[in-house]
């Protein structure tokens, strides 16, 4: 007896088209008369099996005629009246889940240069970009001491403050990373310390 277990999925049918040169063609009876297309074989023979499959046993068709009405397509959903025309709108289809997105497929950003060069004007690599850069990294913590009182339309648990603010650059003379930490009555001028930093970088 031919049963679902002998295969571990549906997809393995494939071993049995190579074995006995043959398409096979899954069915499912559903309550309302339709046949669903369960599998559908992607080989091309001259011999055909056509199987219908209930509680994990398959069973022989004869008759596709007699056996199904009209067919459900496994992917869609849609109902087709012959056989043929199920085959040929089953590989027309996927089991793949197709998306939709708005706006057009994505081409990379044109900067300013790509433009100058479409009127003529090449800038070339090594004077588009400044050669100096400074990065920052700025923490902070949440203080629970000083909280606003709450209000109808708000209640506040904590106060966002400056905790440390690290700086790296590339410009000459600034390869040691600097760190700026808050301390004491002077965290109040962490941001002053900081900005007044970058500015000593930007001038030399």
């Amino acid at each position: 007896m031919l049963t679902l277990r002998t295969f571990r999925v549906l997809g393995d049918l494939w071993v049995l088209e190579e074995l006995f040169d043959v398409s096979v063609s899954v069915f499912s009876l559903n309550p309302d008369g339709t046949t669903r297309v369960v599998w559908t074989s992607g080989s091309k023979t001259t011999r055909e099996l056509l199987l219908n499959i209930e509680d994990n046993h398959f069973s022989l068709i004869t008759d596709i005629v007699t056996h199904a009405k009209a067919f459900t397509c496994k992917t869609c959903s849609r109902v087709l009246t012959h056989k043929h025309a199920v085959t040929t709108h089953t590989r027309l289809t996927t089991d793949a889940t197709q998306f939709k997105f708005a706006g057009e497929q994505f081409a990379q950003f044109r900067t300013i240069f790509d433009k100058l060069e479409d009127m003529g004007l090449c800038v070339v690599v090594e004077k588009r970009y400044y050669p100096y850069r400074i990065t920052y990294d700025i923490e902070a913590y949440m203080d629970v001491n000083g909280v606003p009182e709450d209000t109808p339309q708000f209640s506040y648990e904590a106060l966002h403050r400056f905790m440390s603010i690290s700086v790296h650059s590339n410009a000459p003379g600034f390869y040691r990373s600097k760190l700026f930490c808050v301390r004491g009555r002077f965290k109040r001028f962490l941001s002053g310390r900081f900005v007044d930093y970058l500015l000593l970088i930007a001038k030399r």
